[in-house]
């Protein structure tokens, strides 16, 4: 992929949906535990919130949520069935469009299948209040386009040093076709809330000392409990419904709360307010 190749943005405002895509810089990070979780805690909100898991590598939104690992995403590229007709609902009322892990096929749709999807997810952002993305690890030239085009971009953090420099590579590929894009950062897997401000100031430094033009906010972070998160696969229910009183269940609600509160809407002003104030 050519890193300097013109990404085309997206600017539509009057669609209901605000996007997410969740990012990080390796597999195995944590991406689709986050973005399971984290729909789920937005969904307890009163939010109506779809996944699209389009992470045709190493996904495991079907396992997490009981999807229907069978499903019809590739008839309806092909215009055989509606995007209705692949939704399905999981574990905890959150909806998921899962694109199955064919990879060559999915990497491999042409332009009337980008269409096909383009009117698809137009007919359903109306139905949502937020669509999660969970992508997958790396770059090619669809993720990035995705990732420049969404509203908001949460990057997982780890505090593994080959996943910062992974990180540190994706956020200056996006910097760089995106000038000063607000990049969200959750740390998962830190010990204690000390640990992950020092991972996050340790990238929030790193970042400046390379001069890139990326700004950069903390929304939380996932506490590491392997023996929770075990628990959490094995038994195929998420973790803040297994365990609603745990200290990751803590960690997320104040991680969504973080992200709402960053990222209000802000009142649009009346005529007559303005009117009067003038």
């Amino acid at each position: 992929m050519n890193n300097q190749a013109e990404i085309p943005l997206y600017n539509n405002q009057n669609r209901k949906a605000k996007t997410v895509a969740v990012s990080g810089g390796k597999g195995g990070i944590g991406k689709t535990f986050f973005s399971v979780n984290f729909a789920i805690e937005l969904k307890n909100l009163g939010f109506k919130v779809l996944i699209f898991d389009a992470d045709v590598n190493f996904s495991n939104v079907n396992l997490m949520l009981h999807i229907d690992k069978n499903n019809k995403f590739i008839d309806f590229l092909k215009n055989q069935i509606s995007i209705n007709s692949i939704i399905q609902k999981g574990v905890g009322g959150v909806d998921v469009i899962y694109v199955g892990d064919d990879l060559k096929k999915i990497l491999n749709i042409d332009d009337d299948n980008f269409d096909t999807m383009t009117e698809g997810f137009s007919e359903i952002e109306k139905e949502y209040d937020y669509i999660i993305i969970d992508t997958p690890a790396g770059l090619n030239e669809f993720i990035l386009r995705l990732i420049l085009n969404t509203d908001y971009l949460i990057m997982i953090a780890n505090p593994e040093i080959t996943a910062l420099v992974d990180l540190y590579k994706i956020i200056k590929i996006i910097s760089l076709q995106k000038s000063g894009v607000n990049i969200e950062i959750v740390v998962n897997k830190a010990s204690d809330p000390e640990n992950a401000a020092v991972i996050f100031n340790k990238i929030k430094q790193t970042i400046s000392k390379f001069d890139i033009k990326s700004e950069l906010s903390f929304i939380g972070f996932i506490s590491e409990d392997t023996k929770l998160v075990i628990e959490s696969i094995q038994k195929r229910i998420p973790i803040v419904l297994l365990h609603n009183t745990s200290n990751i269940k803590e960690c997320f609600s104040m991680a969504v709360n973080a992200f709402l509160k960053k990222n209000k809407k802000k009142k649009k002003q009346s005529f007559f307010h303005w009117l009067f104030h003038h």
